[in-house]
């Protein structure tokens, strides 16, 4: 077997691994029943060979698995094909909330640090509770947002460059 292929079987094994496990299913489980004749998804020598990369478990068996395991009705086939690290739609959303959870928190730091800069640089000094530090907190997220959004999605823009010249509107 060449080596990118030890790796593919590796990986959907785990991957397959990962899916047992967090469902509570033994091997034997996927051993599942998928007509009349009592012919079987997979055997439980299958899954053993799956999750030891000893076999690949192809597109096709997959497509079994998922379609004839009922817990794995919410496992996202490129998970199981290697191809995504999110098993389900779910966790994908949970992660994306959490990089944007992290984002926020990233530029609301970023945020302070800059006002505190800023004020410095200019000599201010604004009391942490008044009015104006508040307004214009929110001018400088904006401001933050853009730049950050704006660094993220082109290289061309250095953003601590930015920073460090910004200069708020005097009001």
């Amino acid at each position: 077997m060449a080596e990118k292929d030890t790796i593919l079987c590796k990986k959907r094994g785990n991957n397959l691994k990962r899916c047992i496990e967090r469902y509570n299913l033994k091997q034997k489980d996927l051993e599942k029943p998928i007509d009349k004749e009592g012919h079987v998804c997979c055997t439980e020598s299958d899954v053993s060979s799956w999750i030891h990369g000893r076999k690949l478990l192809t597109e096709s068996k997959i497509s079994d698995l998922l379609r004839y395991i009922p817990e794995f009705k919410d496992v996202k086939k490129d998970f199981l094909l290697g191809d995504s690290e999110y098993m389900t739609a779910a966790d994908y959303e949970r992660d994306r909330e959490s990089h944007h959870m992290t984002t926020y928190q990233a530029s609301k730091i970023l945020i302070e640090d800059a006002m505190k800069e800023v004020c410095k640089m200019e000599g201010l000094s604004i009391p942490e509770d008044s009015p104006e530090i508040n307004f214009l907190e929110l001018q400088l997220k904006d401001e933050a947002l853009k730049i950050v959004w704006s660094y993220l999605h082109s290289n061309s823009t250095p953003m601590w460059e930015y920073i460090k010249n910004f200069r708020p509107p005097i009001t």
